[in-house]
């Protein structure tokens, strides 16, 4: 079954709720811009509260050292990070990358990219926009088995893309939500529930 990744936590009841689903990633988001933008020292009291799931720091590349700042100070240790190319990014090698596209790289560059430690995750063109499925269909099931799929994924249409995809993960914030960084239980377990059914086809 692929892992499953909630993003944009603000609430410390959301989290335990996440948890108690048998959530594998949780995202928190550190770019600016977004709706969903949490600060280091507020995210450090709730991923203290973690007891399974690993906490995703979501960032975009032109942050620089901003980035290492917030995962000293967080102690994040996977680092996901909106890329504009497919060039190498210098992080240190004890954290783990997801390298996060907004359009669908060559197979070759994404092969080149992740190697054997490191994952990508492609997203829509925007937030809650779909990706292109057909083109990541395309790719070769070794690379699949590294993506993280995203973009406007809900309970109605995660399971056919994880029964044609096979994913290593699917991630969501808006599908789960009732507004921007406030997550509703009832569409939490029903995502839950449409990844676990399309798995055991």
């Amino acid at each position: 079954m692929p892992k499953i990744k909630f993003c944009g936590f603000l609430l410390q009841e959301d989290l335990l709720q996440a948890e108690a689903m048998g959530m594998d990633f949780v995202g928190f988001n550190f770019v600016p811009t977004s709706k969903r933008l949490i600060n280091s020292e507020k995210a450090k009291v709730l991923i203290a509260t973690l007891k399974r799931a690993i906490p995703v720091g979501i960032f975009l590349e032109s942050q620089g050292e901003e980035i290492l700042r917030i995962a000293r100070e967080t102690g994040i240790t996977w680092l996901q990070i909106y890329r504009d190319s497919c060039e190498q990014y210098d992080i240190p090698d004890h954290f783990v990358m997801i390298h996060a596209f907004r359009s669908i790289p060559s197979a070759d560059a994404l092969r080149a990219l992740i190697g054997s430690k490191d994952y990508a995750l492609l997203d829509g063109p925007k937030n809650g926009v779909a990706a292109d499925i057909d083109r990541i269909a395309a790719l070769p099931q070794d690379l699949r088995d590294r993506l993280f799929i995203a973009g406007g994924l809900t309970s109605l249409n995660v399971g056919s893309i994880v029964k044609r995809i096979r994913p290593f993960a699917v991630d969501t914030a808006s599908g789960i939500e009732h507004a921007p960084g406030q997550k509703d239980s009832l569409k939490m377990r029903a995502f839950v529930d449409a990844v676990r059914s399309a798995s055991n086809v």
